[in-house]
């Protein structure tokens, strides 16, 4: 079973900005993480940047490593605030997530 995080629109944000401040275009970045063993296109990319894919957690492990940062960081949680933002909902077997 593939373990699949709902990342949003605004944590796609965040991925994308991180990405753009290392000096990477979506291309380039894909291609780092296709030479680290995920193999994401610059089109998949797109669309997890847009909040209209999720990531698996292998997926994430390897954009966190690209983009040299963590977990955390790449899903918007700022623990000086002590609070998540945005909320980051694991989904299982494709089904929804509630967000309560």
């Amino acid at each position: 079973m593939d373990l699949r995080i709902k990342t949003g629109e605004e944590a796609g944000r965040t991925i994308a900005d991180m990405r753009k401040s290392a000096g990477l275009t979506q291309e380039k970045m894909a291609i780092q993480m296709q030479l680290k063993g995920c193999d994401m296109s610059r089109g998949t990319l797109a669309k997890v940047e847009a909040g209209l894919r999720h990531v698996t957690l292998g997926e994430l492990r390897v954009m966190a490593a690209v983009l040299r940062t963590d977990y955390n960081h790449l899903l918007g949680y700022m623990p000086q605030q002590g609070k998540p933002r945005p909320r980051a909902t694991p989904l299982r077997g494709g089904a929804p997530a509630v967000h309560g």
